[in-house]
């Protein structure tokens, strides 16, 4: 991402889980590019989202039936189970609730607890450890309007697109032994999730057309509604967006780029294209072939983001399609996150810098790999001149600090700027060849796993025979003594 400085609901429920035993068990490979098909052997190693759900544009509402299958991951048997509902955080402006959950069959009641943010689903029988769970529960989520000047963009109707961000209700994240329940910082990223599969069926008027993480692998249309099958593959998440947009498309490499544009901006939007293409294609040649068959952007009506990354689909604040020169920065920006962020995790409350890092650095490769040497230095200048002015400020500090130590100037300045500046140091320490063989395997090590920082590290190293292990202590963990204004 590259940011800028509860009421009673009538709904009327779906039909009981039972009615939805044989839908959405799509082939998950068909989401996956022919090179990542075997990206792991098995998907069933990982959890399971099933949804059955009918979107309402003129209520700006989704609702439907969620299954969520995965395995206890306690040391003890589980008696509840936490689920987190984005849409009622400060920051979303939205509401959302579940009704009717069912652990194993059986009834299971509910809690709320901060402020909505988490749902605390109760049974009475203890799921064993290391035992299979099948949750099942109906809900509703309501969208803001033309609230992305005040609130999260990435959630919002701006009138041509609804964005539905995290809009489904989520397990919660599970770390040394117990349930995470804090409330997350919004100053970055919020969603910390393993990867998963997701089956979602979303059935919605003619007016609008669905872009999503995934695949659409069947499509039904009637008089006066469609319906999409859509499977994901390996995500990290899983984004949806409802649209009246048009589209421009083009194939890199095997994957099918589109991007959604306002008409008045089709030139743009062919600019923007290119600048995809030349990111997917130099990217697949540095950290490894994209793992998926789409690739989505989307242009939305936001103002506390340039961009903002989700699996397989990009949001680009709009105005961005007037200033060719930062459209180009966001959208490499953005397309590196696929790998770093998604492909391969890391902990976005806790090392928010890791993946932010080298998506800004990746801006650096691009350049230098699209305009050669004048491309590279003028973004390392950009880089060192944001970092200088931190520095001037007395606002340095530590690159790897959870987001609650800093403020949003400090983060964009330390995760972005100097933790970009810090992997050029490890390039420059470990030379080209190392360094570039360290990101290639880096990549295919760790993929759809969760590390922090040092894993990086770790791999350059092994590729040299150089002391990187100070140029992280310098970097990353050197506590600064200046004082802040």
């Amino acid at each position: 991402m590259l940011r800028l400085a509860a009421c009673v609901l009538m709904i009327v429920l779906l039909q009981p889980p039972s009615t939805h035993a044989n839908l959405l068990n799509g082939d998950h490979a068909l989401a996956m590019h022919t090179l990542h098909r075997s990206d792991p052997t098995s998907f069933s190693d990982v959890p399971h989202y099933r949804l059955d759900t009918l979107f309402e544009p003129s209520a700006q509402r989704w609702r439907g039936w969620l299954q969520v299958r995965f395995r206890n991951p306690s040391t003890t048997p589980l008696t509840s189970i936490y689920m987190r509902l984005f849409a009622n955080l400060k920051d979303f402006n939205g509401e959302a609730s579940i009704y009717r959950p069912t652990v194993n069959g059986q009834r299971a009641t509910i809690s709320y607890e901060r402020n909505n943010y988490l749902a605390r689903i109760d049974y009475a029988e203890p799921i064993a450890v290391g035992a299979d769970i099948e949750l099942t529960l109906d809900f509703l989520t309501v969208m803001p309007i033309d609230a992305g000047t005040r609130f999260y963009g990435a959630f919002n109707d701006d009138g041509t697109s609804i964005s539905m961000a995290s809009a489904y209700p989520l397990i919660a994240e599970f770390r040394d032994n117990e349930w995470l329940r804090e409330i997350p910082d919004g100053k970055g990223d919020l969603v910390n999730t393993p990867i998963a599969t997701y089956d979602v069926e979303v059935t919605l008027p003619l007016s609008h057309r669905i872009v999503a993480t995934g695949s659409a692998i069947a499509y039904q249309r009637r008089a006066q509604e469609h319906t999409y099958q859509l499977v994901s593959g390996l995500q990290r998440d899983f984004m949806l967006v409802a649209t009246t947009l048009p589209v421009v498309t083009t194939v890199v490499d095997g994957t099918r780029i589109n991007i959604y544009h306002d008409a008045s901006q089709r030139t743009a939007a062919y600019t923007a294209m290119r600048y995809a293409a030349q990111s997917l294609r130099t990217f697949n040649h540095l950290f490894g072939q994209y793992p998926y068959n789409e690739l989505d952007f989307v242009s939305v009506d936001a103002r506390s983001f340039y961009g903002v990354e989700y699996p397989g689909v990009v949001l680009l604040q709009d105005r961005l399609f007037m200033n060719q020169p930062l459209l180009e920065r966001i959208i490499t920006h953005e397309v590196a996150h696929q790998w770093f962020y998604n492909v391969v995790g890391n902990d976005v409350q806790q090392h928010a810098w890791v993946d932010e890092s080298i998506a800004t650095y990746s801006q650096v490769l691009y350049q230098e790999q699209v305009y050669g040497d004048v491309g590279k230095n003028r973004e390392l200048a950009a880089l060192q001149a944001q970092y200088d002015e931190l520095v001037k400020r007395k606002r340095d500090g530590p690159i790897d600090q959870p987001m609650s130590e800093f403020t949003l100037y400090t983060f964009n300045a330390i995760a972005y700027a100097k933790g970009a500046l810090y992997l050029d140091a490890l390039r420059q320490t470990a030379g080209d060849e190392a360094f570039f063989a360290a990101l290639l395997s880096y990549v295919d090590r760790y993929q759809y796993q969760i590390v922090d920082g040092t894993a990086l590290r770790d791999e350059v190293q092994q590729q040299c025979t150089c002391d990187v292990q100070s140029v992280y202590q310098t970097w990353v963990l050197a506590q600064d003594d200046t004082e802040t204004e």
